[in-house]
């Protein structure tokens, strides 16, 4: 049984990692990485529950509650997941 998964993130603003993922207050993960880009975009890559590894589902991040979305999955998607994200 798959627990977690590898998604792409979009964040609000730069974290340190690693941060805790939240969904209306629950863990739901850990952002493991993150980087800004030379336009000034901040972007992450995260361990997410694999039912809250939806594209443009929305979570906080670290003890700031930092807003940031899952723009994709990253990598093959999971065999539960590959027919929802079609």
């Amino acid at each position: 049984r798959l627990a977690k998964t590898l998604v792409k993130l979009q964040l609000s603003e730069f974290i340190e990692t690693p941060a805790d993922l939240r969904l209306d207050g629950k863990s739901v993960g850990t952002l493991t990485s993150s980087v800004t880009t030379p336009e000034n975009e901040v972007l992450g890559l995260g361990f997410v529950k694999v039912p809250v590894a939806i594209p443009e589902q929305l979570l906080t991040a670290g003890d700031h509650s930092i807003p940031l979305r899952i723009t994709e999955l990253a990598g093959v998607p999971p065999p539960l997941l590959q027919n929802t994200t079609a």
